[in-house]
């Protein structure tokens, strides 16, 4: 049998070359590189899409995926597309089955032209992975095949666009020196940007690995908590009910005794201290009404002391207007001799 060709990393930055526009090449290669480095079911391969002015040339994945449909293992025809604007949109996946397949109709996630839907790829984010996606493929086209096959296979429709073949080093050396110098650039300004995203993403799952661990660890000790608990709760449970079958019917009636006594004694104990708690309430009520009948007295003898000072001020005002009308007429007497013996004769 022939053996798959091994593609690294910069066998895919080659074929990316050949596919200008990617705004993100580094990370398209690095994805697609740790995609196939388990997978050997899969190559990288380029192919022309559509546009309103004319045809791109993209890169896509293409093989089969596992699924396994009631104990037994097949293998599901599949493309992954790869737009220039990914990681920031999510691949196209595309179920294209050969010439012994039909689409099978109704499918959950996959539409009669074999194009893929389903909530991982709707909820697509640069954080997403490849591998989880054909993880996740592989799970629900177990559960829910998205082809069978037929007997007697009848002409098919226009197949979808066939893959283009990788462009040979000629080809390759018809791309202008400033496509290639600016590749170069997005290429550096990329893999800058993984390098970011990938020191990001470590720390991130560091993180969630340290919180996973932590939170297991709080689960495990939980759980023996528990189990303890539980043990206990069932001795004592197991214990109590052979100290009950033990028990005759008089210790049995002594100790519902016993217990009512000291039931009511306490209620007893808690009555005399709620009544003494009502007596001690009343007491301060009665001295608080005194301090205020008392309050009441002063506040009503010191309006008084105080409409007596009020009416003194008002006399002491008017013999201080007295004192000193008396002393301008004094002042008066004083003048009047002076001035007359100062007055010549005629």
């Amino acid at each position: 049998a022939m053996q798959r060709q091994e593609f690294s990393r910069q066998d895919l930055i080659n074929m990316l070359r050949a596919a200008p526009g990617y705004k993100n090449p580094s990370r398209v290669a690095d994805d697609c590189a740790k995609l196939l480095r388990d997978r050997k079911n899969l190559v990288p391969k380029q192919g022309h899409q559509g546009t309103q002015t004319g045809s791109i040339v993209l890169i896509f994945i293409d093989g089969t995926i596992p699924m396994v449909y009631q104990s037994v293992k097949y293998n599901c025809p599949l493309q992954i597309w790869f737009t220039h604007d990914y990681p920031s949109v999510p691949p196209t996946c595309v179920v294209v089955p050969v010439p012994t397949m039909r689409v099978k109709e109704g499918h959950l996630h996959v539409g009669p032209d074999g194009l893929v839907y389903h909530p991982y790829l709707s909820n697509w984010s640069n954080s997403s992975s490849l591998d989880v996606l054909c993880d996740t493929l592989s799970t629900v086209f177990g559960s829910m095949p998205p082809v069978y096959s037929i007997p007697n296979p009848t002409p098919q429709p226009a197949p979808l666009p066939q893959p283009a073949r990788p462009q040979t080093s000629k080809s390759a050396a018809l791309n202008s020196r400033d496509h290639d110098a600016e590749f170069e650039q997005v290429l550096r300004e990329s893999q800058m940007e993984a390098d970011r995203r990938a020191l990001e993403l470590q720390q991130r799952e560091d993180e969630v690995l340290r919180l996973a661990k932590e939170e297991s660890k709080a689960a495990d000790e939980k759980r023996r908590r528990e189990e303890l608990q539980r043990r206990e709760e069932e001795e004592a449970l197991s214990r109590a009910l052979q100290e009950s079958e033990a028990l005759e019917t008089d210790r049995r009636k002594a100790l519902i005794t016993m217990v009512t006594s000291k039931l009511q004694g306490k209620i007893d104990a808690e009555r005399r201290k709620q009544a003494q708690e009502v007596q001690h309430h009343q007491d301060l009520q009665q001295r608080m009404s005194a301090r205020r009948e008392l309050l009441a007295s002063t506040e009503a003898a010191l309006r008084r002391e105080q409409g007596s000072l009020t009416s003194l001020l008002t006399e002491l005002r008017g013999v201080e207007v007295e004192l000193g009308r008396a002393t301008a007429r004094m002042e008066e007497r004083v003048q009047a001799p002076a001035e007359d013996a100062l007055r010549l004769p005629d």
